[in-house]
This record gives C-alpha cells, structure tokens and sequence, in this order.
C-alpha cells in the first residue's frame, strides 16, 4: 500500500488488517541539492483501534562525511544503513554520495551500523561503522581492501563479459545480504569483488539465458584476496507459470522465485519476476531438472510450489502458484523474570528446508515487540516454524 503525505505531512491507511507491518517514508531528490533518503519503522496494528506513527525528520543524529575506498572518493553510489539489530529492517535507512563521494544521512541514536554500498560501475561492498553521540557527527565510511577475484566462461570455456557476480557470506538472511559486494565480468569474463571484510562467502555469476552458477566455501583471508573462482555458466531453461488466489483468479504484482529443488538460495540467484495483470511470469535461465517456486503478493500468505520439471512448451504453463490467506501468529516475548520486553526484534525461521524456508526469512521478519511485549505476525503459509529473537539477551 502506498499514501502520499497530504500538505500538513499527514498520511492515513485505512482497512488495515491485524498485524505488525514496516512503514516505509521515502524522500526524493531535488534540485536543490536535496538527496534522495529512506526511513523505516515497524508498528503493530490491533483490531478497532487506530495506530499511529510519526516520521520526525527533525530527530536524531546528521551522519556527514566522505565515503572511500581507500584514499579515493566514491562518487555517486547508493548506502544502505542498517543500524542496531541488523535482522530488523525496520532499522534501515538510505542516502547517497555526491559527485566528490560526499554524504549526508539521518540516524536515530549512537550506536553500530552495517553499511552496504553500490557504485555507479556495478562494484560496491560493505562495512561496520559506529556513530558517536552528537547531534552533528563528521564520520567518514571506508570500504574493507578485501576482494574476490576470477572469471566466467561458459560450457564451451568461451568469457561470458556482463555476467553479474555477486559475493555474499555464507548463509541468506538479510544480515547477510547486508555484508554482500557485487560487480560484473569485463569482455575476458574476468571479475573483482571488492570492499569485503574477511569471511567465508558464496559467490554466484549470473547473465540471461544461462542457468546460475555458485561456488561456496570462498574463503576471504585477513590478508585480503582470496584465490581466484572459477564459475561456469551452462545454458539454462525458460520457466512459465501463473499466480493465483484460493478462488483461481489471476494475481497481479506477485514476485515470483525459482530454484532447485530442495535449495534455499533465492536471495542471489537471479531467478525472480514479477506477474503481469494475468497473474503470469516467465523467468529464463532456470536450471534444468527438477524445480520449486515461491510467490509473494501484499497482504496475501506466500505460495510454495515444489518438485517439479518444466515442460519447454512456449504453449503451457510450467507451475500455477496459489496464495492465500494463511494463518496469524502471535508472539509475547518475556525475559527472565517473566515480564514483557519491549523492543526485540523477531524472526521465523520455516522447519521444512527449501524454498519455504527461504520466503520464511525474506517475508516473516517481525518487528520490535510493543510495550506489553507483542509481536502478532500474519499472512504465513502454514507450516512448523520456530520464533527467533536474533542478538537478544535475557529472553
């Protein structure tokens, strides 16, 4: 759902169900210099009652200063801030470097933050700074020196140039995406994955028409480098389906993930789309064999499709995914002594591996419990799953 703010900056959503919900406050950029920004909060919305929440642009800590690698300036690129608990994106905030690699960003308190930067040439990288108390802060942010190297060829050892590589640490939760660097092969199929800190990494090339190729267990030293990857693109296949609700009707504006059967890796494999106002989509260079989908829609419980083979006929559809409503679940956190606890972050993480398990982390993470220590989370496809509270101590 989206609002515009009226003249007096006030904004009202309406016909809300039940639940806990991210809103999302995003500035544009003007001519005057004015850069682009984004601002999240988390709230819980109980039945017959009217919730409300403030965005205070006014409050807070002004981060400034210049973003590096190295001694160079990086002009242009794009920061993703993600300040406290990391798992809760309710903690994210956006802003961008000028052309001198100048920037500006509002942060709530003092404290740890994950940077996650992307660059105008495809490259990027991430890191951890601390902000200090002050109202005004001059904090530079520097890219680690690490870097992953190699390249990519197809099944003939032919370069493949303008494939995407990405380099994410071990494991897909959005902490972890986080940490990630990208960039894209050079006409030799060569790549260089820079500003990471020292890790195990999985590092996945992927480009239209061929099948995702990955390598895991890359191991990024103290040193800096790590030894060259070499990954092979193989032709890969063109999957059709459709989206639909529990009555059968079209579902449009669905993400729709592809992946090997039995794999959890959704989140830097590439194979994604979006329905059309049918409820279709079509996604190319999916893996040969055996397959598993994933639908999201807004206010709707994902749908999970699993163990199938696509057919390759342009005239049928490969996989129907169907959402629905699903369940709600509510959640009290406690500490020790039995009380609520206000403020923690949750998350779910789906029993059954696959797919499911992987929708589990991108669409389930709650936010902060209120004051009476709850958390209510809905729209879940059913399932076990068991409730996480990541990085909180006592509960």
């Amino acid at each position: 759902m989206y609002k515009r703010q009226g003249p007096d900056g006030r904004y009202r959503f309406e016909r809300v169900a039940a639940g806990t919900y991210r809103m999302m406050a995003q500035t544009d950029a003007d001519s005057r210099g004015k850069r682009a920004a984004m601002n999240m909060k988390s709230v819980t919305v109980t039945s017959g009652t009217t919730s409300v929440v403030d965005f205070d642009e006014s409050a807070g800590i002004t981060v400034r200063g210049t973003l590096r690698r190295g001694r160079d300036p990086i002009p242009g690129a794009s920061m993703m801030w993600v300040c406290g608990d990391a798992s809760d994106l309710s903690n994210m905030r956006t802003a961008s470097s000028d052309d001198s690699g100048r920037f500006e960003i509002r942060i709530e308190e003092p404290g740890a933050c994950q940077v996650r930067v992307s660059a105008r040439d495809a490259s990027g990288g991430a890191t951890r700074v601390v902000v200090p108390e002050g109202e005004d802060v001059e904090l530079d942010v520097e890219l680690p020196a690490g870097a992953i190297v190699g390249s990519v060829r197809d099944e003939n050892g032919d370069p493949v140039d303008a494939a995407g590589v990405q380099a994410m640490p071990e494991g897909t939760t959005l902490t972890d995406m986080m940490m990630s660097g990208g960039a894209e092969t050079d006409a030799g199929g060569s790549f260089r994955v820079e500003g990471l800190p020292p890790g195990t990494y999985r590092v996945v090339a992927s480009k239209d028409g061929f099948a995702p190729s990955a390598r895991s267990g890359v191991v990024l030293p103290e040193s800096g480098e790590a030894p060259p990857v070499e990954l092979v693109l193989r032709a890969g296949t063109t999957v059709r389906g459709r989206v639909v609700d529990p009555g059968g009707r079209p579902v449009a504006g669905a993400l729709v993930f592809v992946a090997a059967a039995g794999s959890d890796q959704i989140l830097a494999n590439g194979l994604d789309a979006m329905t059309d106002r049918n409820g279709v989509f079509v996604i190319r260079g999916a893996p040969r064999g055996t397959l598993s989908a994933a639908a999201l829609s807004d206010g709707l419980a994902p749908g999970v499709a699993e163990g199938w083979v696509p057919t390759e006929s342009p005239d049928d559809d490969d996989v129907v995914v169907t959402v629905g409503r699903g369940g709600t679940l509510q959640v009290v956190v406690v500490g020790p002594d039995g009380r609520p606890r206000a403020g923690v972050a949750t998350s779910l993480r789906a029993e059954r591996f696959g797919i499911l398990a992987a929708v589990a982390r991108m669409s389930n993470l709650a936010g902060p419990s209120d004051a009476n220590g709850r958390v209510v989370i809905g729209d879940l496809t059913p399932g076990d799953y068991t409730v996480l509270a990541p990085g909180a101590e006592g509960v």
